[in-house]
């Protein structure tokens, strides 16, 4: 099992870019588990992460527990430091 704590450069707050995190946790078979504000949820769920409410400056904590845990944890962390790429 691999943790990581980062801080949230980049908003999580609307679909599309939950989508986006969603789309590379699913590619993982690690179990996952977000943690924001004292809530924990699957990464793999579209609820789960937007009722999490993440705003740029939000610590996160990451668990990944599998086959695939450093490689999940380590792209899960990075989509976190990508700037934005939202249209005017």
């Amino acid at each position: 099992m691999i943790q990581k704590c980062i801080t949230a450069q980049r908003d999580l707050l609307n679909t599309q870019a939950a989508a986006e995190f969603i789309k590379i946790a699913m590619e993982y078979r690690s179990e996952l588990r977000l943690e924001c504000k004292g809530r924990c949820v699957n990464p793999k769920s579209l609820l789960g992460v937007m009722c999490l409410e993440i705003s740029s400056g939000a610590v996160l904590n990451l668990t990944a527990d599998g086959p695939d845990e450093g490689e999940a944890i380590k792209k899960l962390a990075a989509f976190f430091n990508e700037p934005t790429h939202e249209k005017p």
